[in-house]
């Protein structure tokens, strides 16, 4: 079994319903997740690196000074990296299976709500329901 087939796969949790890697689009298809110093020119802003859900609930997100270890921020990426932000305020409520995942994203659904997702906690709400349907959260 290689990495695709492992994607492909429908594991069944512990909650009564399944979870196949292939069924969700992830951050890292938008942003850095490790320091990238010579990837980007104009900086905006510092982020702390991102393994999975599990080390984002533990470590901070945006970084008041730069580091070695900070992830820089493009003008560009960075409504992706207030996702992150947002996305780590409702990650302990989402089923402990998601935890060695990258951050989760539904990317064409964020882009039409992005002005009032940033803006809205209702919207986020609702935008994080959505992206968890079917599986146990504890949303407010």
């Amino acid at each position: 079994m290689d990495y695709a087939d492992i994607k492909r796969f429908i594991f069944p949790t512990d909650c009564d319903t399944t979870l196949c890697l292939n069924d969700f689009d992830y951050i890292a298809n938008y942003v850095d997740k490790y320091p990238n110093a010579k990837k980007v020119g104009a900086c905006v802003g510092y982020f702390f690196p991102m393994r999975d859900i599990n080390a984002l609930k533990r470590n901070k997100t945006f970084l008041n000074a730069p580091s070695e270890n900070a992830v820089r921020i493009s003008q560009d990426k960075l409504i992706y990296y207030q996702y992150v932000h947002y996305f780590k305020e409702i990650a302990p409520k989402i089923p402990y299976y998601f935890g060695n995942l990258d951050v989760i994203i539904d990317h064409f659904a964020f882009l039409k709500i992005k002005d009032a997702f940033l803006k809205d906690k209702r919207a986020r709400l609702e935008y994080f329901k959505k992206l968890f349907q079917g599986h146990p959260c504890e949303f407010d």
